[in-house]
């Protein structure tokens, strides 16, 4: 397993990310968010990449699917209330 930090995540997550912060009033500096990301080899040269988002703000911690975190986070935001 691979840990992946936000700061090497795609420009347009993040800006989605802050985006969704800062129209729920937060700072997104407030929270911590990195990856893990895992190969799972399926046929010769054929990998599926899974990759679960992992956002903590003042000790409560989310995991969200990789492919839809931001939509997840938007949804689950109030958990960081």
């Amino acid at each position: 397993m691979a840990r992946i930090e936000y700061a090497d995540f795609d420009d347009d997550e993040k800006e989605d990310f802050e985006q969704v912060c800062h129209q729920a009033g937060f700072d997104p500096a407030q929270f911590t968010i990195y990856a893990d990301r895992e190969d799972f080899p399926l046929r010769r040269g054929q990998y599926r990449i899974d990759r679960t988002v992992i956002v903590v703000k003042d000790g409560v911690r989310v995991d969200l699917d990789g492919r839809k975190w931001v939509a997840d986070f938007a949804d689950k935001i109030a958990v960081f209330r």
